[in-house]
């Protein structure tokens, strides 16, 4: 009788505490089945989380944000950035377990060939031991060495990063998360069917973007330099290439603004200030061999010295009084591709161009200038037919670019002449 009515009160005193239920909070947090603050326009879970905060329905769920409470601001404007300096601190934060397979045969493994183990369960120890690493997680790893690794840029690249990119995500948990993006993006491309995201690609890219950015806040050491730029590499890749529109009208700048607006332009300015802060060419990193024998340092910081464009390029923007140009640095970088053909060799010569769209364009470009839209458009039709990452964005927006300015300069002959270039690269015309 006694252990009944103890077992009563006992019930009772653990009843849960009733609690105000969110009923009109993000749909970020409904999907994380986390508490919104229900703070408008921006709750403090998504501010943590690095997403943008999507109250409408004009932001999609779980969309990366550069404006986490874990960014740090730079004299350039960067979202990634550090006032510390890389120390000599070495020690890996994760280790491999394999079951059922000595540990002696994974250090024999060379993971820039395509032998692959086959038959092991893998599974990470991290400080989130709930990391789902499984024979799915395996066999993605698996897809990304063989197929998209070597899908993303110049083969020489390639080859370097494949024989470091499996190691250092090992290591590091954010940039296994992001590997994962990556892979999980290229399938639905290569699908006959494409799709928008997925849960589990939503799940990794979010869980990447939250780790990265806690790395980003912490004072880094030299063993983290290689893997904070090359996830900064991969991040970049990633945010270009989700775009959700399915057609011009659809696509900026023909639809209503919102905030996600251009966000790739922002991460490669924070890609920029990683590289002047981890320094992938200094002696001793596994990318110096990169960055010494390519032309590529993530992004060129030479410019060509000559400019040769049609007339009608310097009437439309004055190239005469350059001094002060907001778009001279980016026509300098552009005048060159225009006499190119984009291919696999070459490709980092034309993404380098986003080095080259300096502060005073990107506010141009915000506030939907026609001559910055043009600019844009033009190298947009450049890569209509480059890497799977980059194609899809280049002709939807190229595309729009291309309506907008028809509909609302039409009065502007410089510009109605020009723009008949992108116009014909990215499909609306046919030669």
């Amino acid at each position: 009788m006694y252990a009944d009515s103890h077992a009563v009160e006992e019930k009772k005193a653990r009843k849960r505490r009733t609690h105000r239920k969110s009923r009109q909070g993000c749909r970020n947090c409904k999907l994380r089945r986390v508490k919104c603050d229900e703070h408008i326009p921006i709750c403090k879970n998504c501010t943590s989380f690095g997403v943008f905060c999507n109250y409408g329905s004009e932001i999609p769920d779980l969309q990366i944000s550069t404006n986490g409470a874990s960014s740090i601001k730079t004299s350039r404007g960067g979202f990634f950035a550090t006032d510390e300096v890389c120390s000599e601190v070495s020690g890996p934060p994760i280790r491999l377990i394999a079951s059922g397979v000595p540990q002696s045969s994974l250090k024999e493994f060379h993971v820039g060939t395509s032998q692959l183990p086959t038959n092991i369960a893998l599974s990470i120890v991290t400080t989130d031991p709930a990391f789902p690493f499984d024979s799915q997680c395996f066999e993605r790893l698996r897809r990304f060495q063989l197929r998209t690794m070597s899908s993303i840029g110049p083969a020489k690249i390639c080859r370097i990063y494949q024989n470091e990119m499996l190691r250092l995500a090992y290591e590091n948990l954010y940039l296994m998360h992001l590997v994962q993006t990556a892979t999980l993006i290229h399938d639905r491309y290569l699908s006959l069917t494409p799709t928008n995201q997925t849960c589990i690609e939503i799940y990794h890219l979010s869980q990447a973007v939250s780790l990265f950015n806690q790395k980003l806040s912490t004072p880094l050491q030299a063993y983290d330099c290689d893997a904070v730029w090359t996830a900064a590499s991969l991040l970049g890749i990633i945010a270009f290439s989700l775009i959700e529109e399915s057609g011009p009208e659809e696509a900026w700048p023909l639809k209503t603004s919102s905030a996600s607006d251009l966000e790739w332009v922002r991460i490669g300015e924070g890609k920029n200030a990683i590289l002047d802060i981890v320094n992938p060419s200094r002696p001793g990193s596994v990318l110096h061999s990169l960055m010494k024998d390519c032309d590529f340092t993530g992004y060129p910081r030479t410019i060509p010295g000559e400019i040769y464009l049609p007339p009608t390029f310097d009437k439309l923007y004055d190239l005469e009084g350059s001094e002060n140009n907001p778009y001279y640095t980016s026509l300098r970088s552009l005048a060159p591709l225009l006499h190119m053909e984009c291919v696999q060799s070459n490709f980092h010569r034309f993404y380098s161009f986003i080095a080259h769209v300096n502060t005073d364009l990107k506010e141009l470009l915000h506030w939907k200038d026609p001559r910055a839209m043009l600019l844009l458009a033009y190298w947009y039709a450049l890569m209509c037919n480059s890497q799977w990452w980059v194609s899809r964005r280049a002709r939807i927006e190229c595309q729009s670019i291309s309506l907008y300015l028809v509909r609302y300069c039409a009065k502007d002959a410089a510009i109605q002449e020009l723009v008949e270039f992108p116009k014909m690269r990215c499909g609306l015309v046919f030669d």
